[in-house]
């Protein structure tokens, strides 16, 4: 009896109980997206189990998924679990999409479920199905969790402003959380890390930075989150520009309907035909402090004019709850919709989030649909994107771009001529393979129930190592 029961047990340790990421899913939160050809990744962060309550635990997220844009299920692409993973489980990290080499490289977090490691770069090849554990140059680098991300996909250059340290990211870290003012940039052509001064020296993390095509080579546009200041964490309104040629950095303050300020939101950045305006659209998130109040509206800041656009709800919705959520990803898929993913629901204890399609919402940017509505299913061949009319409303222009209102009503502080100027970026085209130091074939067998062994190869594999050896320890649509 003793036998089978240490059997049982191991056999739950090694199959999580026969747990499936995608069969038993509930919720998700603290993962980290990239889209690419026509799929998207999920990574890391914790699930939660069905079915669930108040003492459900949080799970670390052992698997990495990939949802693909040309299978639909139940209106939200059907996602696949691959097989094997290497790096270390971490929450709160990256994703840098190299699209034109179909590789994404794992960058920051903090560890879930193990003491924290030395600092290493993983990338998976979307060819070859691989990770890697990959020969970087430049800089030395250390984890940091929940700064903020973008990708210049033109010059093949990736950033991360930010973020935080402490005992979960540095082994042997002793003291309170650390946020860090640099930012730091990854040149995935050369695999080459360098850092670059933040806007000043104030640590600052969990807000949002986009990548956006102006002036001569690109801007990055961050707001949100914390400012860590000697003695506490603060928050401002403040939208940061960096503009890549310059190497420089300037502040603007927004005007319009300026939401709360807020943490650990997602967002994502779409754009007029012309450039003329510039819309990043904000949902979740969850106040600086981290206490109980969670956010679950929609906003729109619209550059360069610097409004912020309540979006959703309004009063025409007629929406009575918006189940505040934070710790979400928001990916912007061909410029027109955004799959919002996931998240930690802070008001409720009991509801899975839509499990059939795995936590998958769907926001029409352009508001483009028959139905006139914001949240909606996923299409892969949505229209080109529109800036919706009540943006246009604001700025002016139509909805292909010639937006009147192209600068900040007053107190501009950045280069008048910053906007105007032409974006101009040489195409860039694929480069030859790294030299990995550490590869792990994926394999081609994808499931989208699971990706666990058959429980009698396991059982038989565990009595035979009994037997041969001496064992010494044992939510809804919107």
């Amino acid at each position: 009896k003793s036998l089978r029961t240490l059997v049982l047990v191991l056999l739950c340790h090694f199959v999580r109980c026969q747990k499936d990421p995608l069969k038993d899913f509930c919720r998700k939160f603290s993962h980290r997206t990239a889209v690419m050809n026509n799929k998207i990744y999920i990574d890391g962060g914790y699930v939660n189990w069905a079915p669930l309550s108040a003492e459900s635990e949080n799970v670390t997220n052992e698997w990495l998924v990939y949802g693909d844009f040309e299978i639909d299920n139940s209106g939200f692409p059907q996602q696949f679990v691959l097989p094997s993973k290497l790096p270390p489980n971490v929450a709160g990290g990256s994703l840098w999409a190299d699209e034109i080499n179909n590789i994404f490289y794992a960058f920051g977090g903090y560890f879930t479920s193990e003491t924290p490691k030395p600092f290493e770069t993983w990338a998976f090849d979307g060819n070859q199905r691989t990770w890697s554990n990959i020969i970087t140059q430049g800089e030395s680098m250390a984890y940091a969790a929940h700064g903020m991300s973008a990708v210049s996909p033109d010059t093949g250059i990736s950033y991360y402003l930010g973020g935080y340290q402490d005992a979960l990211t540095t082994a042997e870290w002793s003291g309170p959380r650390r946020y860090i003012s640099r930012m730091t940039t990854f040149n995935m052509v050369t695999r080459e890390y360098s850092t670059l001064s933040g806007p000043d020296l104030s640590g600052r993390g969990e807000g949002s930075m986009h990548f956006i095509p102006a002036s001569n080579a690109g801007m990055l546009i961050y707001y949100g989150g914390v400012e860590q200041y000697p003695g506490s964490n603060e928050t401002k309104g403040d939208i940061w520009i960096f503009d890549l040629d310059l190497q420089r950095w300037y502040m603007q303050k927004a005007t319009g309907d300026v939401p709360e300020p807020r943490a650990r939101f997602c967002s994502g950045v779409t754009w007029a035909d012309d450039k003329s305006s510039y819309n990043i659209y904000l949902l979740g998130g969850i106040d600086p402090d981290f206490q109980t109040v969670g956010f679950g509206d929609v906003y729109v800041l619209t550059l360069p004019s610097f409004i912020w656009i309540k979006w959703w709800p309004r009063p025409e919705h007629n929406v009575d709850a918006t189940f505040p959520h934070h710790s979400l990803t928001c990916d912007v898929i061909n410029g027109t919709q955004m799959i919002v993913m996931g998240g930690h629901f802070t008001n409720i204890t009991s509801e899975c989030d839509v499990p059939v399609v795995y936590g998958q919402h769907g926001l029409d940017l352009g508001v483009i649909n028959d139905k006139k509505v914001p949240w909606v299913l996923f299409r892969y061949d949505n229209p080109p994107y529109r800036v919706p009319e009540l943006v246009v409303n604001v700025i002016g222009g139509t909805a292909r771009g010639n937006a009147n209102a192209t600068r900040p009503k007053n107190n501009m502080t950045y280069d008048e001529y910053l906007f105007e100027k032409s974006y101009s970026v040489p195409q860039r085209y694929p480069t030859v393979p790294w030299q990995p130091s550490t590869t792990s074939i994926v394999g081609t067998n994808d499931t989208n129930s699971g990706s666990l062994p058959e429980t009698s190869t396991l059982v038989g594999a565990v009595i035979g190592s009994i037997v041969g050896s001496v064992i010494l320890g044992v939510a809804g649509y919107y």
